[in-house]
């Protein structure tokens, strides 16, 4: 989609007629104060939020000709209260990116390109209606409308779960033969193409791949990151059939470490032709003597990482829409978290009742960028809230944190 980085891209885009409303783009003069005002822009938003759109506000249109006119807007407080409205007035909440573009006359005045990527959560309610895209407008879903949407949300979870199932089977050290629980990723472009990634690994590049598989790391907090095993573990470059990996295995496919003694530092990342990653880390549970425990820290750094190496690969092969996200972990019945085993917890921690966790999601490119702690959130907090740990990680899952 047309994006204006400056007013004067703006102008002359509206003098010259190549602006136009369609299905991706409103435009709009202005937001408004009042509550009528903020429940249309509500209701804009979250009309966008099924394929994804933009919101230009600061253009008036004739309603006669159809022409559009540039009408900039004071700026100050703008953005703040259209996410505002994203936050509050959409059920449920919805992720925008609001951008400001200033007059060269007078900064304080200008326009807001307001983004709206799909939402893994759409369709969304609006004061109990959902909303979505009609032609150059927004409309209300029929009944028939939003269950086919939730019905093919639910198949996108589905193949993913399907996809996580394959990993889980070609785990080099089978379920059976586990000494610890193993964790699982994946990420795939949600519209896969066969030779997306294909340019971008016929170089072979290992210290290119080192570094985007590390890179990430800096986003972590001090809770979460250095959790071994990291991914500097995952020091060589194994060609696959799907594409290249970095890992701690040896030479061939994803076969069995050496010995059993090695299965806590194993960290298999593979990066795929059609653009996919897959990753198995062999430490979701640890032993002390004794005792097992969860490594959930390890879950949301790996859940973090997961969502950098799918911004940094899309980037490398110019993909910029809509991933799918999914994380397993085995090995997890009558267990408890790892941070309860700090001799300044006193009390019982609570125990996991189930053999595995799963979860899937979906984020756009610009969530991963604007907010992915929103999106490994989504997949792990209900891990953490079994466990009664999500506070503790709450600077990797709830607010951006220094480094990230």
């Amino acid at each position: 989609m047309w994006r204006p980085d400056s007013e004067k891209q703006l102008v002359d885009a509206l003098s010259s007629g190549d602006v136009r409303e369609h299905r991706g783009l409103d435009v709009k003069r202005e937001v408004g104060d009042s509550n009528g005002p903020r429940r249309e822009l509500a209701r804009d938003l979250a009309g966008f939020a099924i394929d994804g759109g933009a919101l230009l506000i600061g253009v008036a249109e004739d309603t006669d000709t159809g022409t559009l006119t540039p009408s900039p807007v004071p700026l100050v407080g703008q953005a703040e209260r259209i996410e505002q409205v994203a936050a509050t007035r959409i059920d449920p909440p919805l992720f925008v990116q609001v951008r400001a573009i200033p007059t060269a006359s007078d900064p304080a005045r200008g326009y807001l390109w307001v983004d709206v990527p799909p939402s893994p959560l759409a369709p969304h309610m609006v004061e109990g209606a959902y909303w979505g895209r009609v032609d150059k407008t927004k409309g209300r879903l029929t009944d028939a409308q939003v269950l086919r949407l939730h019905a093919e949300r639910k198949s996108v979870e589905a193949s993913m779960s399907a996809t996580l199932d394959l990993e889980i089977e070609r785990d080099p050290v089978p379920l059976g033969l586990q000494r610890e629980g193993h964790l699982y990723l994946a990420a795939n472009p949600l519209s896969p193409q066969a030779d997306l990634g294909l340019a971008f690994l016929k170089q072979r590049d290992q210290a290119r791949l080192f570094r985007l598989i590390n890179a990430p790391s800096t986003t972590l907090s001090n809770r979460a990151r250095g959790i071994p095993p990291t991914p500097e573990y995952a020091g060589a470059m194994r060609l696959r059939a799907e594409g290249i990996a970095m890992s701690s295995l040896s030479e061939g496919a994803r076969e069995s470490p050496v010995n059993a003694d090695r299965e806590t530092d194993l960290v298999d990342i593979e990066f795929r032709e059609d653009g996919g990653i897959r990753a198995v880390v062999g430490r979701a549970t640890t032993t002390w003597g004794e005792r097992r425990a969860i490594v959930d820290g390890l879950a949301v750094a790996y859940a973090r990482l997961m969502l950098g190496w799918a911004r940094e690969y899309g980037s490398e092969c110019a993909f910029s829409g809509v991933w799918v996200f999914g994380l397993a972990a085995t090995g997890l019945k009558n267990l408890s978290s790892s941070v309860y085993d700090s001799s300044s917890i006193r009390r019982q921690p609570p125990i996991y009742d189930a053999a595995q966790y799963r979860a899937v999601t979906r984020a756009s490119t610009l969530e991963l960028e604007d907010q992915p702690w929103a999106v490994a959130d989504r997949l792990v907090s209900k891990l953490l809230r079994s466990l009664a740990t999500e506070q503790y990680f709450i600077a990797d899952l709830q607010t951006p944190n220094s480094a990230g």
